[in-house]
């Protein structure tokens, strides 16, 4: 879902459904990657969203959503 990865470095690999083209472009990258590069990248993106998702910050966007 691109709302999730918008702005971390996941972003890169999305592409539009259908796109064959795109998603060999994706699978490329992946694949040219090394095993230290895609642990970094995986560590990089659940620090990202673990502070997306955090429950303080959760808190704070729904009372300035919810707030007159």
């Amino acid at each position: 879902m691109s709302e999730i990865v918008k702005e971390t470095y996941a972003e890169k690999f999305l592409f539009k459904p259908g796109n064959v083209e795109e998603f060999v472009d994706r699978i490329e990258i992946v694949l040219s990657l090394s095993k230290e590069q895609i642990l970094d990248i995986g560590l990089r993106l659940r620090e990202d969203i673990s502070k997306r998702f955090n429950n303080e910050v959760i808190k704070k966007q729904l009372l300035e959503v919810f707030s007159l």
